[in-house]
C-alpha cells in the first residue's frame, strides 16, 4: 500500500473524499484545457479536430465513478473535463461576439469595398461563402439561449441582418469573379412593367393569345408587387390592320415602343405575349433605349429554333419566323418599320431546350454555328449546367434578353400549345435556369409566350410560368439589379 492509499483511506474513514479525487480533477482539467487550446489552432474544418473531440468524449465516458462528485454543481458534473469545457465555451462566446460586432461595425465599409471592382478582387470572397456565413450566424442566433451573457443572441441576430443586407453585393461580386467581362455598368431597375399582349397573330385571346390572361389570373401581379412596384402597358386591338401579317407587325411595333418606355422609366420589362415575336419587338425596344450603345444577346429557351424564313417554311405558322425576323434573315422591309430594329447577330443567340426540329432546321442551325443546349426525348439533360458552361465561355454576351417559350417544358407536364414534345424542361430545370442566368449575365428583359391555356394542363403550365417569372425577378432583386422596395 502506497502512502497515497494510506492518506486516502484516512480521509474516507472520516467520510470525506480523498485527495485522489481532486488530483484526478486537476489532471483532467489540464489535459482538456490543452486539447481545447490545440483545437483553436486548427484550421476549420480539420480531421484532427474530430480526433480530439472523440478523445475527450472517450475520457468523459471512462472516468471512474469514484472520481465523480455526487450532487455537484451542474456546471461541474464532469469535473475537470466539464470545467475546461465551460471555460472554452465562455471563450467561444467571446470570440463569436467579437465576430458579430465586427460584422455590424464593418458591414457598411465592406459593402463599399466590394462595390469597387479593383478593391474587391483583393478579397477571396464568393457569394456562396457569404451565403454560408449568413446561414451560420442564423444557426448560432437560434442556438444561443436568450439569457446568454453579453446579449449574445440579440447581437448575433443583428449581425445576421447586416449580412443579409449586404448579401446582394456578393451576387454582383460573384458575377465579376466568374465572368470578368460582365458589364459592371448594369441597368438598375426601380419597378416592373408588365406588357400584356394577349394575341395570336392579331386575334385577341385566341389559342396562345389566352396565355397572358391565364398567367395574370394566377396572381403574378400580386406576387411581383411584393418585390417592386408594378405597372402595366396593354397592347390594344389591331383589328384595323391587314391580315395576320399586318396585325403581327403592328403588334411588334407596339411592343417595341412599350419596352422602350419601360426601360426609359428604369422599369424591368416583363412581356406576356401570345406569340414568340414578343421577343422580336422587345429586342427592338431595348435598342431604342441603348441609342448606339452595346446590344444585348438573347437566351432562347424554346423547343423550336424559330429561324424559318418564307423560302423554307413548311406549315404556315408565322410565329416560326420570329427569331429570323429578329436576326435580319426574313421580312426585311416590314422589319424596317419596327422602331429600334437592328438585326441581331444570330451567333449572339443561345438556344436551350431545342429539340423539335426538322432535318432542314437542324442543318440550318449547324451551318449557322450557334450555341445550342439540345433537349433529348430519350434521355435526361442537365440544362442548367449546359447553359452555364456555354455562358462561361461566351465573353461577348454580357447583357441578355430572356425568351421563355413555354413549349420548352416537357410534354408530360401539360400540352402547352399545338407543338408539344418530350425531352424538355422539368420544374427543377426551370428553377435552376432562372436562378443561374442572373449569375452569368445581366438580364435586360423577359418574354413569356406561346402558351394555350385551354389545352390539357393549362393551370399547371400557368403556375410553372409564374414560378419562373418570380424566380428570375427575385434573383434580380437579390443581386441588386432591382432595387425598389415593395409598398
Amino acid at each position: 500500500m502506497t502512502s497515497n492509499d494510506v492518506e486516502n483511506a484516512r480521509w474516507e474513514e472520516d467520510g470525506d473524499e480523498g485527495p485522489h479525487k481532486y488530483d484526478t480533477t486537476a489532471i483532467l482539467n489540464s489535459i482538456v484545457t490543452i486539447v481545447f487550446d490545440t483545437v483553436y489552432e486548427l484550421p476549420y474544418p480539420d480531421p484532427k479536430a474530430e480526433i480530439l473531440s472523440q478523445f475527450l468524449i472517450g475520457m468523459a465516458k471512462d472516468i471512474p465513478p469514484k472520481c465523480r462528485q455526487e450532487g455537484a454543481d451542474p456546471a461541474r458534473q464532469f469535473d475537470g473535463i466539464q470545467m475546461a469545457a465551460q471555460e472554452a465555451w465562455e471563450r467561444s462566446h467571446a470570440q463569436i461576439l467579437a465576430v458579430a460586432n465586427y460584422i455590424r461595425i464593418a458591414g457598411d465599409a465592406f459593402s463599399k469595398v466590394t462595390s469597387l471592382t479593383k478593391m474587391a478582387r483583393n478579397y477571396k470572397i464568393t457569394a456562396e461563402k457569404w451565403k454560408n456565413w449568413t446561414s451560420k450566424l442564423k444557426e448560432m442566433a437560434d442556438a444561443v439561449d436568450k439569457d446568454a451573457r453579453w446579449d449574445l443572441k440579440e447581437r448575433l441576430q443583428k449581425a445576421h441582418n447586416k449580412m443579409v443586407e449586404t448579401q446582394k453585393l456578393m451576387y454582383l461580386y460573384q458575377i465579376n469573379s466568374q465572368k470578368s467581362s460582365v458589364n459592371l455598368d448594369i441597368m438598375t431597375y426601380t419597378s416592373i412593367t408588365i406588357v400584356v399582349c394577349p394575341y395570336h397573330v392579331g386575334a385577341y385571346d385566341h389559342r396562345v393569345g389566352g396565355g397572358p390572361l391565364r398567367i395574370l389570373s394566377h396572381g403574378i401581379e400580386r406576387d411581383l408587387s411584393k418585390l417592386a412596384p408594378v405597372s402595366f402597358i396593354n397592347i390594344g386591338p389591331v383589328d384595323e390592320f391587314e391580315g395576320e401579317i399586318g396585325k403581327t407587325f403592328e403588334i411588334i411595333r407596339r411592343i417595341s415602343n412599350a419596352v422602350a418606355t419601360a426601360v426609359k422609366n428604369n422599369s424591368f420589362p416583363l412581356v406576356l405575349s401570345g406569340n414568340c415575336y414578343g421577343s422580336t419587338g422587345t429586342l427592338a425596344g431595348l435598342n431604342q433605349h441603348s441609342s448606339g450603345g452595346s446590344r444585348p444577346g438573347a437566351l432562347w429557351l424554346d423547343a423550336h429554333d424559330d429561324l424559318d424564313n418564307p423560302s423554307i417554311h413548311e406549315n404556315g405558322y408565322l410565329d416560326a419566323m420570329s427569331a429570323s425576323m429578329m436576326t435580319g434573315s426574313s421580312w426585311h422591309t416590314l422589319m424596317k418599320s419596327v422602331p429600334g430594329h437592328e438585326p441581331l447577330d444570330v451567333k449572339k443567340v443561345i438556344w436551350c431546350g431545342l429539340r423539335d426540329c426538322s432535318e432542314l432546321q437542324i442543318k440550318g442551325i449547324k451551318e449557322a454555328g450557334v450555341d445550342v443546349v439540345w433537349g433529348k426525348a430519350d434521355g435526361k439533360v442537365d440544362f442548367t449546367a449546359g447553359l452555364a458552361a456555354v455562358l462561361n465561355r461566351r465573353d461577348d454576351i454580357k447583357d441578355a434578353h430572356i425568351h421563355l417559350d413555354l413549349d420548352v417544358l416537357d410534354q408530360s407536364l401539360g400540352r402547352v400549345n399545338d407543338f408539344p414534345s418530350f425531352g424538355g424542361f422539368f420544374p427543377e430545370d426551370l428553377t435552376g435556369l432562372m436562378q443561374m442566368i442572373p449569375q452569368k449575365v445581366n438580364p435586360t428583359s423577359l418574354v413569356v409566350c406561346s402558351f394555350d391555356p385551354r389545352l390539357e394542363g393549362g393551370d399547371t403550365v400557368a403556375r410553372l410560368a409564374c414560378q419562373a417569372i418570380l424566380q428570375l425577378i427575385g434573383a434580380l432583386k437579390e443581386r441588386g439589379t432591382l432595387v425598389a422596395k415593395s409598398g
